[in-house]
């Protein structure tokens, strides 16, 4: 039922450009402490949060596909709840035009986590990403962006999920191959994004497909990347400098190699197993989130001590 609800609401947040009254968070609740984009505010009550603002380019007028994207955007996230996914408290209007207010996770992404942290589980980890993916999957959204900096850790050492933002109902036509281009260039913020982005995305007519568009399956791929991504450190294709390289070396169905360091740090051949699956370049052929949950708990419940590497980010021989 509430995937109904959400759904009627979200249809009418994005034709209308509004929001529900609810969903705007009382005036002066939240504080700004710097003059200059700090990543994140504060609520009166002292507590520090998290903003995502919207950049306004148009002469300082807003455009209206820009206010359809953030009501919808507000709409997918007010709706979510899960123990893996940031908690949204709503929308501020007064310091800036157009914000989402999330909260505010101060021990950083998963990257920075375990360059402080090098003795995490990293299975629990990706566990927690599993877990977190089944969710969205299951509520017929799909995050869209998943990679290390779109994870964030909390002060127990959980990992939350950010950034979540498409959703597959709201979206049955959005196409990314607008982004797609941008995603590449040297000026983009989004330079290195295309490393964790499904070949099918890229260049979607040598797969059959009429437009690149995301979807569960490109989720998956995505995860893949992130997995490898923690237990080596490094970004996917990192001795590839030029993202027209790495597009070319995945539409050949290339993938990164497995690192032999890290099989103390809990990459067994069941999760490397699981990891190659969702980088498959047929779509179809790629596991739900919901598998690979139960395989990595498999993998936890049998696992003995992990290793603490030497050396981190790991060096990759």
């Amino acid at each position: 039922m509430w995937r109904r609800s959400l759904d009627i609401v979200r249809t009418l947040c994005g034709k209308n450009n509004i929001c529900p009254s609810s969903f705007t968070l009382p005036e002066k609740s939240l504080q700004r402490r710097h003059e200059r984009c700090m990543g994140s505010g504060g609520f009166a009550d002292g507590n520090d949060v998290a903003l995502k603002v919207w950049k306004i380019q148009d002469q300082g007028r807003i455009n209206p596909d820009t206010v359809t994207d953030f009501c919808k955007e507000a709409v997918v996230l007010k709706y979510l709840r899960h123990p893996n996914i940031t908690t949204f408290y709503g929308i501020e209007t007064t310091i800036f035009p157009l914000c989402l207010v999330c909260e505010w996770m101060p021990l950083g992404t998963i990257n920075s986590y375990l360059e402080q942290e090098p003795s995490s589980n990293r299975l629990a980890l990706l566990s927690d990403v599993a877990a977190g993916l089944s969710y969205l999957h299951e509520s017929n959204i799909v995050h869209g962006d998943l990679k290390g900096v779109s994870l964030l850790i909390t002060l127990l050492g959980c990992l939350l999920m950010t950034h979540v933002a498409w959703n597959i109902a709201q979206y049955p036509d959005k196409s990314k191959a607008q982004s797609v281009t941008a995603l590449i260039m040297p000026t983009s913020a989004k330079a290195v994004t295309i490393r964790w982005t499904a070949p099918e995305i890229v260049d979607p007519e040598s797969f059959g497909l009429p437009k690149a568009r995301v979807t569960r399956e490109t989720d998956m791929y995505s995860f893949s990347m992130v997995m490898w991504e923690v237990f080596t450190g490094k970004i996917p294709f990192y001795n590839l400098h030029h993202d027209a390289t790495v597009i070319y070396k995945v539409l050949s169905g290339v993938r990164p190699e497995r690192p032999s360091q890290a099989t103390g740090l809990g990459l067994f051949d069941a999760v490397w197993d699981v990891i190659t699956q969702c980088w498959k370049g047929d779509q179809t052929a790629r596991p739900t989130a919901a598998y690979v949950f139960d395989q990595l708990q498999e993998v936890m419940e049998s696992a003995g001590p992990l290793e603490t590497p030497q050396l981190w980010p790991l060096v990759i021989e």
